[in-house]
């Protein structure tokens, strides 16, 4: 976006519905105020006339005669232009009006395109507008001085993540970390989502449900238009390869509106949807996800430092003391005592005398982090009970 109108190209940033626009209004000020001159107007405040004449109001344009033309193209070359103009509260307007600045917006493009600005930037428009109050015919206009950039993405999910640590602050309790985990898999790239989900109680998939059902009603949404996206249907492919692909009429109403967004698994309906369609079970698979990637790595460093601690105790043959059930498993561990799987570190310390030592101080971290593992290897989310067991345990 900063490139762009660096370079003289004009702006139009598409945003969903969730998307505060100030916070990107403020950012997109903050990096081009250093470098360019930069004129903000509120265009919902101008006469109620075309826009070109409306603008050149505001500006002080002398027009010289009354019969003058108020066009777009007398207007480049009347006006002492700033090399940006941020046109403001462009979602304030009516249907009419919105559709008048867009076209003007698209003339300005094309008349900057065949100007003589050899040895400058043409001057650039900037407008931040929901996507929602932009017909989807002119989402996909391509102009060579007209860039349409739309919010997809953002933040990702270690952003994401980023963000909730940075609000965790120096909270060290099992329920900030069970958020930190969990939020970025169940918001997306919804960050008013996200800050709802932090606020908010929820231990597992149903009381999940129920929180993101509340929001879900903040949104204002209908079954209507939810039932009229297919949920389990979105474009198949990466996250990168969606970025480029132009989505569908249907689709862009349905990103606009929130229902869908992007994340780094791709395009994904909305949580807060799939709670008001009753979809427990992909809820409880986001659910696991967040909490899979950053519980599983854990808990196979314990292992694998249990091994460690072991086999210097008992040198490398303590996992053949009892023969494990599966013959996969035998010949692992005959090769190394580093696969031993907790399953079978359960069983050595349930039946092996030689172990009674080890059980009285492993035996309740075993017990544990085997229990949490299965459930998560066969796809189920443990509960926030279960995450502060886990921490107990650790």
């Amino acid at each position: 976006m900063l490139r762009d109108l660096r370079e003289g190209r004009s702006m139009l940033g598409l945003l969903p519905e969730g998307v505060d626009s100030s916070l990107l209004r403020s950012a997109l000020l903050d990096g081009l105020e250093h470098f360019l001159h930069i004129e903000k107007i509120a265009i919902s405040d101008l006469d109620a006339q075309m826009p070109a004449a409306a603008l050149g109001q505001a500006m002080r344009v002398d027009w010289n005669a009354s019969t003058t033309p108020r066009t777009v193209e007398n207007l480049l070359k009347k006006a002492s232009l700033p090399e940006v103009l941020f046109l403001e509260d462009f979602n304030e307007l009516t249907e009419k009006g919105r559709v008048q600045w867009l076209q003007f917006m698209a003339r300005w493009a094309r008349e900057c395109q065949g100007g003589d600005y050899a040895d400058t930037s043409p001057p650039a428009l900037c407008l931040l507008a929901e996507a929602a109050k932009v017909p989807y015919s002119f989402s996909s206009t391509k102009t060579p001085l007209l860039s349409i950039h739309v919010w997809r993405g953002i933040p990702a999910t270690a952003e994401m993540q980023m963000l909730c640590q940075r609000v965790g602050g120096q909270d060290t309790t099992p329920l900030r970390y069970w958020k930190e985990y969990t939020i970025p898999s169940i918001a997306g790239s919804d960050l008013e989502l996200a800050d709802y989900l932090w606020e908010e109680e929820y231990c597992d998939g149903r009381t999940l449900a129920v929180v993101l059902k509340a929001f879900a009603e903040k949104r204002d949404w209908n079954q209507a238009e939810l039932q009229a996206y297919p949920v389990h249907g979105p474009p198949q492919g990466t996250a990168y390869e969606l970025y480029d692909r132009p989505l569908s009429s249907s689709l862009h109403r349905a990103w606009s509106r929130g229902i869908v967004h992007w994340t780094k698994y791709g395009l994904d309906c909305n949580s807060a949807v799939l709670a008001m369609l009753g979809e427990q079970e992909a809820l409880d698979f986001r659910l696991w996800r967040g909490l899979n990637e950053f519980i599983s790595p854990s808990i196979e460093r314990t292992r694998l430092a249990l091994c460690d601690h072991f086999t210097k105790s008992y040198g490398p043959d303590w996992p053949l003391w009892k023969k494990p059930e599966s013959n996969i498993e035998s010949q692992a561990v005959s090769e190394t005592p580093f696969a031993c799987s907790w399953g079978h570190l359960k069983f050595l310390l349930d039946d092996c005398p030689e172990l009674a030592q080890e059980k009285r101080r492993w035996y309740r971290l075993v017990q544990c982090l085997w229990r949490i593992r299965n459930e998560l290897s066969h796809g189920n989310p443990i509960s926030l009970q279960e995450y502060e067991e886990f921490c107990r345990a650790t």
